[in-house]
């Protein structure tokens, strides 16, 4: 999500919870609604930012599709990342969501490396370091890339085609 002051707000997950608890994590995320045996992306977005981040459908503008990726255990996911921004302004936006998360971060894009490095190796969770990747700049994205996949963990990004994410090869040589 990010605010009118461009900055991103980002959430560390509940310890508690049943899937990767107390990692730092993306704005909110998670499964899509199915109706009519078709997955409705739009409403899904919507439903979970309504209700994790207190932010009526009015109230926040789907800018698009910032990316597609699959990750490692124990997400082993196919992801669509969205861009959402708010006009919400920052203060009445942290009011709302204050009890709703044990710890949240708000971060300038400009120093949104530097936060993901930090936390690269600690406490942060693939998924969202999938996700934040999106909103870097193609330089920084692909260096991040390198440093995440260097290590155990591996992040795919690509394109939708014909049900299947295409080659991170392919994906980075259409950045």
């Amino acid at each position: 999500l990010i605010l009118p002051t461009k900055e991103i707000f980002i959430q560390r997950r509940n310890r508690k919870a049943s899937h990767v608890p107390g990692v730092i994590d993306s704005s909110c995320g998670g499964l899509c609604i199915v109706e009519n045996d078709a997955i409705d992306h739009i409403s899904s977005v919507y439903e979970k930012i309504k209700r994790e981040l207190k932010l009526e459908p009015h109230e926040i503008k789907i800018e698009g599709i910032s990316g597609i990726h699959s990750t490692n255990k124990p997400d082993l996911s196919g992801t669509i990342d969205f861009i959402v921004k708010t006009e919400v302004n920052k203060n009445n936006f942290i009011e709302r969501i204050k009890n709703n998360f044990e710890e949240f971060f708000i971060v300038e894009k400009e120093n949104l490396f530097n936060f993901i490095f930090e936390h690269l190796n600690k406490d942060i969770g693939f998924e969202g370091v999938a996700t934040l990747l999106t909103a870097l700049n193609k330089k920084d994205r692909k260096r991040l890339i390198y440093l995440v996949n260097k290590n155990s963990k591996k992040i795919r990004f690509g394109e939708l085609h014909k049900s299947k994410i295409r080659s991170l090869r392919e994906s980075l040589l259409n950045l």
